[in-house]
């Protein structure tokens, strides 16, 4: 048991070192291009999940189509929702039919698509750059160092109170 709390303690020491060093690599300037590429990625990433939920909406009520024709998968209702037709019925009533609403919907959806690619091709080509490689790899780090104090707490748990445990 002992030699399990050194290596829980050994462990505990050695991700705060890594946190440390990631939050170092984070700060450094020379990796704020990558992160920065990182972070429109992944708002365009949501900008591109809801302009395409609204151009489904937009496209649905556009077409004229009634509660009864919209398909709760498509428009992401949950299944496990009280009501699920009453959802329908609010889609169905809040979205004017027509044909200019339905092209609105499909232009910002366009442009949504746009920017994501535009954001995945300007990270993309920072990826593996010598940014990418310092972010990555220290996030890397700390996923083994915090993999590895999980691990070491199972294992002294265990040794506590498993089958081999000393009983009092």
């Amino acid at each position: 048991i002992t030699a399990a709390q050194v290596e829980v303690a050994a462990a505990q020491t050695n991700l705060t070192a890594i946190q440390t060093k990631l939050e170092a690599v984070i700060s450094d300037l020379n990796n704020a291009k990558f992160l920065d590429a990182e972070t429109r990625l992944k708002n365009a990433r949501i900008a591109y999940l809801v302009a395409r939920q609204v151009q489904m909406e937009g496209q649905a009520a556009g077409s004229g189509k009634s509660p009864d024709e919209l398909d709760a998968a498509t428009y992401h209702i949950p299944s496990h929702a009280f009501n699920t037709y009453r959802i329908r019925i609010h889609i169905a009533q809040n979205l004017a039919n027509n044909a200019s609403l339905a092209n609105e919907t499909q232009i910002a959806y366009d442009n949504a698509t746009t920017e994501l690619n535009n954001a995945e091709t300007a990270y993309n080509a920072l990826l593996n750059s010598a940014a990418g490689s310092n972010v990555l790899r220290a996030r890397a780090a700390l996923a083994v160092a915090n993999e590895r104090l999980q691990v070491a707490q199972d294992s002294l748990t265990a040794l506590q109170r498993g089958e081999d445990s000393p009983q009092e």
